[in-house]
């Protein structure tokens, strides 16, 4: 699927949630995009000390 296609088919999901669940509905995606933005952060942050102490992390290893 395409991310066009799985949007429209979130989409058409929320249509029929019951109107009384969409703040949950809404609030559990503002938390999973919170959590994908910090956990994509911190994945970059390791990447970067890795690559820029890769010689140093080798002599410590030995």
């Amino acid at each position: 699927m395409t991310a066009i296609e799985i949007k429209a088919e979130i989409k058409k999901i929320v249509d029929e949630v019951p109107e009384e669940s969409l703040n949950d509905v809404l609030n559990f995606l503002k938390e999973f995009k919170n959590e994908q933005a910090t956990q994509s952060h911190q994945s970059d942050n390791f990447k970067n000390i890795m690559t820029k102490h890769r010689g140093l992390l080798k002599r410590l290893a030995q």
